[in-house]
């Protein structure tokens, strides 16, 4: 409905802001999950590494739990850059490493939905550690092979990200049934106050 002038009456331009800022959102929501069910599948087709005893940095990370914290660190994301500890990152991934597969999947899945650098703009290490967690995050990146304890727990974190994501959408589409009702209301209203000035 419209004004004489072309315009929506008061209050409900301000509903079309809202569904439009809905629907921007949910879709960016569905191709979040998207995203990670797509990044769930790579992982699921990554091998998994044996520990090697002898190596210090898979000795420091193992079971994923703490490990030898970030002081001791050795990034195989390929990404140039510093620890947290302000510590120079060795960014030499071991050829073949399963972690390098699940760095390229995260970022050619999940880092490359199309509203990735406008809401997040994190860099791939930053990123996982937010979306996994400090200890996930750091075996990921500060250790040298993608062993099979790394991976369930990968595999739980993503199903974890997906379902949080699936949550968000049942809340945006309770929001946007509200919207719906709210500007029926306001319609029937101005509809209302319409016929009494006439």
């Amino acid at each position: 409905m419209t004004t004489a002038d072309g315009t929506r009456p008061t209050g409900l331009g301000a509903l079309d802001d809202a569904r439009e800022a809905i629907r921007v959102e949910r879709r960016r929501v569905g191709d979040e999950r998207e995203a990670f069910r797509a990044f769930r599948t790579r992982v699921g087709s990554i091998s998994s590494e044996p520990i090697d005893p002898g190596d210090g940095w898979d000795a420091s990370a193992r079971g994923v739990a703490g490990g030898g914290g970030p002081e001791r660190v050795r990034n195989v994301s390929g990404y140039a850059g510093v620890a947290d500890s302000g510590e120079p990152i060795d960014t030499r991934a071991p050829a073949g490493s399963g972690l390098v597969g699940v760095r390229d999947a995260y970022v050619e899945t999940v880092m490359s939905v199309p509203h990735y650098d406008v809401e997040y703009d994190d860099t791939y290490e930053r990123s996982v550690r937010e979306e996994f967690g400090p200890e996930l995050g750091f075996a990921l990146t500060r250790t040298s092979r993608f062993h099979a304890e790394y991976k369930r727990s990968l595999v739980d974190a993503v199903d974890a990200a997906i379902d949080e994501r699936e949550r968000f959408l049942d809340v945006i589409d309770t929001e946007s049934e509200s919207v719906a009702r709210a500007e029926s209301r306001l319609a029937a209203i101005a509809d209302e106050r319409e016929a009494m000035a006439e």
